[in-house]
């Protein structure tokens, strides 16, 4: 089993050292490094090559939700502009631990890959981040419903099928690859990539990665 590689952000002192004393005693998981979630995370992440983060906002999430907003609302902007670090290759997925099921209203869709309870047992936290890592979106019962609006709201059709080319793209989207490495993989142009993800949220009806993966998930298009 591949050893996974974890970054632990916690504004709470001791909630930081109770979690990467969890995850560290488990024998497929290794606590890179910890820090509060305004320390520079870019620098963390480039320092550590994390596999997964785990992001525990506290029972009064506010500052550290407004450190994760401004983080993954930077991410989407690298994304868009191709300036995400090429050497990093996919996008760090995300589990945010949350105080109530209630708090992950205040969190936009698709910034995060995976949703818990502060409470979680080690069992689930685990099993949880090598499912992210493989590629899926992770989240406890509780948080039913908080990726996409239920499925009835969606048609079961699409708007219109889907190009080989797309689904070769909206494959390298759900394993996490970001723009340009999907361009370097398809030897087609960065431009040509963005141009297939402009299509493919259309046909999909949606307006995120995330929100493309678990659709074309539950139409069948893709497996992860």
């Amino acid at each position: 089993m591949n050893l996974i590689r974890v970054l632990v952000l916690s504004d709470d002192q001791l909630a930081r050292a109770g979690l990467s004393a969890l995850l560290g005693g488990q024998e497929s998981l290794q606590v890179v490094a910890s820090q509060a979630s305004d320390e520079d995370l870019p620098v963390a992440i480039a320092t550590h090559r994390p596999d997964a983060i785990v992001w525990d906002l506290g029972w009064d999430p506010t500052d550290s939700l407004e450190n994760l907003l401004q983080y993954t609302e930077q991410n989407e902007i690298n994304e868009r502009d191709d300036i995400r670090d090429s050497a990093a290759g996919a996008i760090v997925p995300i589990l945010a631990l949350l105080a109530e099921p209630e708090q992950s209203r205040a969190i936009p869709s698709g910034s995060v890959q995976g949703l818990m309870v502060r409470d979680v047992a080690a069992d689930p936290l685990t099993s949880g981040l090598r499912a992210m890592v493989a590629g899926l979106l992770v989240f406890s019962p509780e948080f039913e419903g908080y990726l996409l609006p239920e499925e009835s709201s969606f048609s079961h059709e699409l708007v219109e099928p889907l190009t080989p080319r797309e689904l070769e793209v909206l494959q390298l989207i759900a394993e996490g690859l970001a723009n340009k490495a999907i361009a370097r993989q398809l030897n087609i142009s960065d431009h040509t990539v963005k141009f297939h993800i402009t299509s493919l949220y259309g046909k999909l009806d949606v307006s995120s990665r995330t929100e493309a993966v678990v659709r074309a998930t539950r139409l069948g298009l893709i497996l992860l």
